[in-house]
This record gives structure tokens, C-alpha cells and sequence, in this order.
């Protein structure tokens, strides 16, 4: 019977429990230790497995994101393309002439939009009812962790160190 990981590990623990005298710390049972090596093995084998399974899965990532990338840069490429070919469209077709057939319709609409023309200072001077104010604060993580290292006190934050699994 194949067991997961969790299996192998509650396995392992229960029958070290049985081997090894708690108080001496004497081995119980030389069976069981056979058995701890057999179990260690197998969940060795299964991790090993694991760890070859999340290389693949990244290198599928990679070129997912590869291939994503293509498709948006191709995206970019077509959008800039249709839109050059709609400004040569507009310079080609006197304004207000329709055209169409079974393929295409052109026709023109009338849109309006602001053009500020001036300094927003200025704006702001003039109007300030007129000009909002967006302010967004982002921690900078870098000179945090310079300030602590140099030895300063930063309320609210801290340093942690944790250990981060490499699979090669």
C-alpha cells in the first residue's frame, strides 16, 4: 500500500515513540528501527519526488509566462498597427464622408474632450476647486531594513528571518 507523505511521517514518529526509552534513551527494539530506516527512506524518495515535481511545474510557469509574453507584446504590436492604420484612414477620407460595404462601415461621430493647456499650479491657483490632490504612501522596505540594521527603532515594523526552501 502506497502512503502520503503525512502518512509516512505520523508513521515514523509513532514507532520512534515505541523504539527509544524516553527516559534512558536506550533503543527498545531493533525491528523497529529497521522500520524507521525502511520509513525514512520512502518519505525521502517521496519528497525527492515532490521536489522534481515542483521543477517541472516551474519550468512550465516559465514558459507559460514566455509565451504570455509573446502574445501581449503581439497584442501591443497589432493595436499600435490598427491604430496607425486608422490615423492614415483619417487622413485619407476627407472628415464626414461615409463609406461602407458588406466588409466594413466608416463613419465620423462628434466627441469632445478637456485639453488643460496650462500649468496644474497654475490651475490650482486660479481654480482649486477644480484640481484634486492624490497622495499614496508606500513603505520603502529597503531603507527600513537599513534603518533597523544601522540600530534605529521603527515602531509597526521589524525584521524577520526565516529560512526559504531551494529546490535545484
Amino acid at each position: 500500500m502506497h502512503k502520503r507523505l503525512y502518512e509516512l511521517t505520523n508513521d515514523y514518529y509513532s514507532i520512534l515513540d515505541k523504539t527509544i526509552d524516553q527516559e534512558t534513551g536506550e533503543i527498545l527494539n531493533d525491528e523497529l528501527v529497521l522500520q524507521l530506516e525502511a520509513i525514512e527512506g520512502e518519505r525521502d524518495r517521496k519528497i525527492l519526488d515532490l521536489a522534481c515535481w515542483i521543477k517541472d511545474l516551474e519550468l512550465d510557469a516559465i514558459e507559460h509566462k514566455k509565451q504570455a509574453d509573446r502574445l501581449t507584446q503581439d497584442r501591443k504590436h497589432k493595436l499600435a498597427l490598427a491604430e496607425r492604420l486608422e490615423e492614415y484612414i483619417k487622413a485619407s477620407l476627407e472628415e464626414g464622408k461615409k463609406l461602407s460595404d458588406s466588409r466594413a462601415k466608416i463613419s465620423w461621430r462628434e466627441s469632445s474632450s478637456v485639453e488643460i493647456n496650462c500649468e496644474l499650479e497654475m490651475l490650482h491657483k486660479l481654480r482649486p476647486d477644480l484640481v484634486r490632490e492624490e497622495v499614496e504612501y508606500v513603505a520603502d522596505k529597503k531603507l527600513i531594513k537599513k534603518s533597523i540594521d544601522g540600530g534605529d527603532l521603527v515602531l509597526g515594523c521589524a525584521i524577520k528571518t526565516k529560512q526559504n526552501l531551494q529546490i535545484k
